[in-house]
This record gives C-alpha cells, structure tokens and sequence, in this order.
C-alpha cells in the first residue's frame, strides 16, 4: 500500500491517475469560507458530498474497485481549499 496528498482549489479531477483507491479522506480547510464537495465528474454544489470548513470525511472503500481519477472536487468558494490523502492499492 501507498498513499498519495494533494490540495484542491478549483474544480476538477483531484489527480488524473488510473490508482486503485481503498480510503480516501477530504478535509475543508477552517480558513474556507464556504463549502467544499466532492463526488463524480458531475459533482457541483447541489449534488456531492458536502464538506463544511474544518471538517474531514473519509471514504473507506475497501478493495480498491474505485480509481483516483474518478473523483472530483467542486470548490464552493473561490480560495477555498480542499485537502486530501488517498491509500492506494
């Protein structure tokens, strides 16, 4: 296993790599002044997983059957941030 960090700050893939993903965990900055979401290609402020500022969320996804280049980032606020770590496969 192997992990992988990055920040988000605008909207799009989180990395463009085919990795098997097995836990992902997102975190909202608390400096952010709005909301974050994350979720497919489609993810926008109505529909995602929402993430408020200073809060984390963890996706345990078990047998790595999800790539890392499925899953985007929807910045709800220009200059927010989304920090993220992923276990690879």
């Amino acid at each position: 296993m192997r992990f992988i960090n990055d920040t988000a700050t605008g909207n799009g893939r989180l990395k463009n790599t085919r990795d098997s993903v097995m836990v992902i965990e997102f975190h909202a900055r608390f400096d952010n002044t709005g909301y974050v979401y994350v979720g497919e290609s489609d993810v926008t402020t109505l529909k995602g997983r929402e993430i408020p500022a200073g809060e984390s969320v963890t996706w345990n996804l078990g047998d790595g059957s999800i790539l890392l280049n499925t899953i985007y980032a929807h910045i709800g606020t220009p200059g927010d941030k989304l920090d993220w770590t992923a276990f690879l496969r």
